[in-house]
C-alpha cells in the first residue's frame, strides 16, 4: 500500500485488539446494551469475531487496503443537495463524487433497506460470557 504507514497500521491494529479485549470487561448493563443493539442491527460482527479476524496472519496492511478499494469500488451513494443549486447540478456532484471513487453503482438488489426490527415479547436472548476475571458471573 502506497499510502499508508505500515509501522501505524500495526499500532492500530494493537490498539484496536487491546480495547476489543478491555469491552469484555464492561459493567453487566453496558454489555447488555452492546448486545441489544447487536440484535438490532442486520449485520454486525461481535467482539470474540473480531479479535479472531484481527489475528489472522492475513490481516495487513495490503489486505485492508485492496478490501477498502472493493467496497468503494461497489458504492450506493444518495444525496441531498438543497439551497441555489439545481437538479443537473446534484447529479453532476454526485458523478464526480462516483468517478472521484472509481465506483459502479450498485443494483437495486443488493442495496440494504433500512428496516426497523420488532423482538416479539417472551424470546429469550443469551450469550456466553467471556471474562474469566468477572467473579459475578
Amino acid at each position: 500500500c502506497m499510502w499508508a504507514n505500515a509501522k501505524r497500521f500495526e499500532v492500530i491494529k494493537d490498539e484496536l485488539r487491546r480495547g476489543l479485549e478491555n469491552s469484555k470487561k464492561m459493567s453487566p448493563y453496558a454489555r447488555a446494551m452492546e448486545r441489544m443493539s447487536h440484535l438490532l442491527q442486520k449485520r454486525v460482527w461481535s467482539t470474540d469475531r473480531l479479535l479472531y479476524e484481527l489475528s489472522l496472519p492475513t490481516m495487513d496492511l495490503d489486505a485492508v487496503a485492496e478490501h477498502a478499494k472493493e467496497m468503494l469500488a461497489r458504492t450506493h451513494m444518495e444525496g441531498f443537495v438543497h439551497g441555489n443549486a439545481d437538479a443537473n447540478m446534484a447529479r453532476a456532484c454526485l458523478e464526480q463524487v462516483s468517478r472521484a471513487l472509481k465506483s459502479f453503482p450498485l443494483p437495486d438488489t443488493e442495496r440494504e433497506v433500512q428496516e426497523i426490527v420488532k423482538l416479539n415479547a417472551g424470546l429469550l436472548f443469551a450469550d456466553q460470557h467471556t471474562n474469566a476475571d468477572d467473579l459475578n458471573h
